[in-house]
């Protein structure tokens, strides 16, 4: 549910803060940045759950997508291009980040003898 949150946000705040229809539109490293931090957060406080959090994060920009392309069908021809560059750009960082934050969280944690 916290992916899924995240996920609405990373497509809401570029929208309304930068007029970007499309996150990864921005000239900077942002979107990138903003999946690796989703996914290390993620994979610090549950990480047991990695694929429930990237499908999550997935699930939320996915919602956004449609709802842009409802709300716009004019410009979305291409919406399922955009979706596939979604996916793989979900899979690969907030999956990593959830692998680091996993990790992370692992050596952080009490030691046992």
């Amino acid at each position: 549910m916290i992916g899924l949150v995240i996920g609405l946000a990373l497509w809401m705040v570029p929208a309304l803060a930068f007029a970007e229809p499309e996150p990864w539109d921005d000239d900077g490293p942002a979107y990138p940045l903003a999946l690796l931090a989703s996914g290390l957060v993620l994979g610090f406080l549950a990480p047991g759950q990695r694929s429930a959090a990237v499908a999550g994060v997935f699930g939320g920009q996915f919602l956004a997508l449609l709802g842009r392309v409802v709300a716009r069908p004019a410009t979305s021809e291409l919406w399922l291009v955009g979706a596939m560059i979604l996916a793989v750009f979900t899979l690969v960082l907030t999956g990593a980040g959830t692998l680091v934050g996993g990790a992370l969280r692992a050596w952080l944690g009490p030691k046992r003898p």
